[in-house]
């Protein structure tokens, strides 16, 4: 069986390096980007069975876009810091500050809103990249299933 690394990488990064951009767009955002990692295991199997002229097992497909989808989470994670530094995307701070100025801890007790805060900037280091990973994961794995069932391309790998 051909290589997928190259139809990986390739999803990976496009849909890693588009999802940060939807963090710009309020409250949509989130539910664009998981349309979009779905769209990872999708690409990733449009690409492989387009480029070796094959159909893949769903089970292949899942595989090959759960992969996906935890390099697109990785290559997101390190453009949003880059446009973080570049002040295109608000840091942590900016947008824990936001939420105090909005009111939004105003009817909160002092626990809870420190809660909040705490989560908010666990959030936006390794635990936030490793949940980023396993959602990746996950969203990619069912987006390449979806995928081996619409692209059918020639003989089946047989996995």
């Amino acid at each position: 069986m051909p290589s997928k690394l190259q139809s990986v990488l390739l999803a990976g990064l496009i849909v890693g390096t588009i999802n940060p951009f939807l963090q710009l767009i309020p409250t949509l955002g989130g539910c664009l980007a998981c349309l979009l990692f779905l769209g990872t295991g999708v690409i990733a199997v449009w690409h492989y069975t387009s480029t070796h002229s094959l159909t893949v097992a769903a089970g292949t497909g899942a595989g090959t876009g759960a992969l996906a989808g935890v390099v697109a989470a990785l290559v997101s994670a390190m453009v949003a810091l880059l446009l973080q530094s570049l002040d295109i995307l608000p840091s942590v701070e900016d947008i824990i500050s936001e939420m105090e100025s909005s009111g939004a801890f105003d009817n909160m007790p002092d626990e809870q809103r420190d809660t909040v805060i705490n989560w908010t900037r666990m959030s936006a280091g390794p635990v936030g990249y490793a949940i980023g990973a396993v959602m990746g994961l996950v969203f990619g794995a069912v987006g390449g299933a979806i995928g081996a069932a619409i692209f059918k391309k020639g003989e089946d790998d047989g996995f």
